[in-house]
């Protein structure tokens, strides 16, 4: 129930996370706020207490899913700031568990195309993620002229996999996909 999270910030992450699982799950439409309070056993009146309409609440599940992509570059960056594999793998549809988050993203970029605050923040995290990826591209392949061009072609490999995956599940198994990374790894270094 609702009312027995602890705190104002806790009971807003357990509504934006259970967005995401909606999202991910059924889609975005799903994700309405009568179908919120059901799936929190709690009443409609108790979300938009935090969340004043769908959209809000939408816009929030998204920044909140572009902040686990955050956490992500953290924790491997932490581990090995040359890591890109391991990056790369965490952020693709490698498995059931990142195969329904990357369902979720293809449905708020989806929504982004339409809705101009989403479009905004979509961008946004797609100057970040790149960033993200040339810096350790910079780590673990020092001598590239052009990590931010080579990090770009890294994000398209990651849509384009992760997309495929969510059409087709099984059209990419998880080391199929962790291949694919580590030979364009391998070529990117011996062309550059």
């Amino acid at each position: 129930m609702l009312i027995e999270q602890p705190n104002h910030l806790m009971r807003r992450r357990w509504i934006v996370d259970t967005t995401i699982q909606i999202v991910a799950k059924e889609g975005l439409e799903a994700a309405t706020i009568r179908r919120l309070a059901r799936e929190m056993s709690s009443s409609t009146s108790a979300i938009t207490h935090y969340f004043a309409s769908k959209d809000d609440l939408v816009f929030e599940a998204f920044r909140g899913f572009i902040s686990g992509g955050a956490e992500a570059f953290r924790q491997v960056y932490a581990r090995d700031p040359r890591d890109i594999l391991g990056y790369l793998c965490s952020v693709s549809a490698t498995n059931d568990a990142t195969l329904d988050v990357f369902r979720a993203f293809m449905e708020f970029k989806l929504h982004s195309a339409r809705v101009e605050r989403f479009a905004l923040e979509t961008q946004a995290y797609a100057h970040r993620m790149s960033s993200r990826l040339s810096l350790f591209l910079k780590n673990s392949h020092p001598h590239l002229d052009s990590s931010e061009k080579s990090a770009r072609k890294l994000m398209a490999m990651v849509e384009g996999i992760g997309s495929q995956r969510v059409i087709l599940p099984h059209s990419w198994s998880p080391a199929d996909v962790e291949g694919e990374f580590r030979e364009t790894l391998t070529t990117l270094a011996r062309v550059h």
